[in-house]
């Protein structure tokens, strides 16, 4: 995914780091509660466009599947993505929700 217009368009509107909660389970997912902050790690009230929410989603599917995780399907996962402008990084925290299931039948002990 080319970073360069993602950083370009949050720079021209003062924010140097947006984090971005994610959430999804049973076929769907959801980005949401996106938080932006200047320079000075002040927050910015800042609505999003449709065209960065995209950009967006499409970084955390990106970032998710890279590691090998499902964050839409079965129980899905959540986290977060944060993307620090100055520095030009994306970190992100994933975690799946899992169930294990164990069966046991004909167990036998001895007295």
């Amino acid at each position: 995914m080319e970073l360069l217009p993602l950083m370009s368009k949050l720079m021209d509107h003062g924010i140097e780091k947006v984090i971005a909660e994610f959430d999804g389970q049973g076929d769907s997912g959801e980005v949401h509660d996106y938080t932006f902050y200047d320079i000075d790690d002040n927050l910015i009230n800042y609505e999003a466009d449709h065209e960065l929410q995209d950009y967006i989603y499409s970084l955390v599917e990106d970032c998710v599947n890279s590691y090998g995780g499902d964050w839409v399907n079965n129980d899905g996962g959540y986290g977060n993505v944060t993307i620090n402008v100055k520095d030009k990084s994306i970190d992100a925290n994933y975690y799946q929700r899992t169930i294990d299931e164990y069966a046991w039948s004909s167990l036998i002990f001895d007295d």
